[in-house]
Order: structure tokens, then C-alpha cells, then sequence
């Protein structure tokens, strides 16, 4: 359990960074593998790719803007769907969550608020004491209870 705990830990650590796009590179979709593609059109037949990203893992992040909502696509390089995440307005944190945040972290400030699917869904919320230098993901159910704080580096 705690193996699962910090693989966890790490994937939500690498992801918080997709957004400030380090360690990438853009990539066409005429390169993609055809199993990426596939997994990707198979899941969101609709769904306009802004972007394709490789990164330095192997992994394939595919940048959606979906009526105004952004998100993301991970899929492994082999076409495994890893995790899917809609960036939403901070202002849609629920009460509960927010309640949480202003109890616990009273010198931080909310930067932003992502709804982050895989196997379980989840709510991840990025906050920041700029004082102190330092920024954290605090991941909530979508039955809003708190799970847990994970450091991330500027």
C-alpha cells in the first residue's frame, strides 16, 4: 500500500508540472504511435487535440480545449490511457473543500482547481504561500474529504 501511496505521490507530482510544459516536446499527430491515437480517438471521439506532447518518460499528454475547458490526455507510449484532467474555475471548489483549505492552510492562497479522472476520480487543488516559496497539491474525493498534501517544486 504504501508503494501504491508513492507511485501515486509521483505520477500527481509529474502531472502538476504538464501544465508549465517542462521536459517536453510537441510532437505532430502523423508521428504519433498508432496505438496513442487509436486509444485517444476511442476514448474521446469528439475531442480536438490542441497539442500533442511527448515527454522525456515515453509518455504522450494530449492538450484539449473543450469549449473553453482545458485539459489533458496521459496515455503510455504503448496507448494505455493513464489519466485524464480538466482544469476548472476556482471559483467551483465546493464549500466543504474550501472550508478545509482556509481551516488549514491559512497562508496559502488557491492558484487552481483540476478534476483529475483515472481509475478512482479526484479533485486536486494547487495552492501557494508565496512568502514561504512553497506550493502544494491537496487531493480531495469527489465526495470532497481530504486525502492527502503532496509538496511540488516550483
Amino acid at each position: 500500500m504504501d508503494l501504491l501511496i508513492k507511485k501515486t505521490s509521483v505520477l500527481i507530482f509529474v502531472l502538476s508540472l504538464n501544465f508549465a510544459l517542462l521536459a517536453q516536446k510537441v510532437v505532430e499527430e502523423e508521428q504519433l504511435p498508432f496505438f496513442v491515437k487509436k486509444t485517444f480517438s476511442d476514448l474521446n471521439p469528439d475531442t480536438e487535440v490542441q497539442k500533442w506532447i511527448l515527454k522525456d518518460d515515453g509518455n504522450y499528454e494530449a492538450h484539449l480545449d473543450s469549449k473553453g475547458v482545458k485539459g489533458m490526455v496521459m496515455l503510455t507510449g504503448g496507448g494505455a490511457w493513464i489519466a485524464t484532467q480538466w482544469k476548472m474555475s476556482v471559483k467551483d471548489i465546493p464549500k466543504d473543500m474550501k472550508k478545509h483549505i482556509e481551516e488549514n492552510y491559512k497562508k496559502y492562497k488557491i492558484k487552481d482547481f483540476v478534476l483529475e479522472l483515472r481509475v478512482k476520480p479526484n479533485y486536486l487543488v494547487f495552492i501557494e504561500n508565496k512568502k514561504a516559496k512553497q506550493k502544494k497539491i491537496l487531493m480531495f474525493t469527489t465526495n470532497k474529504e481530504f486525502v492527502k498534501e503532496i509538496d511540488s517544486v516550483s
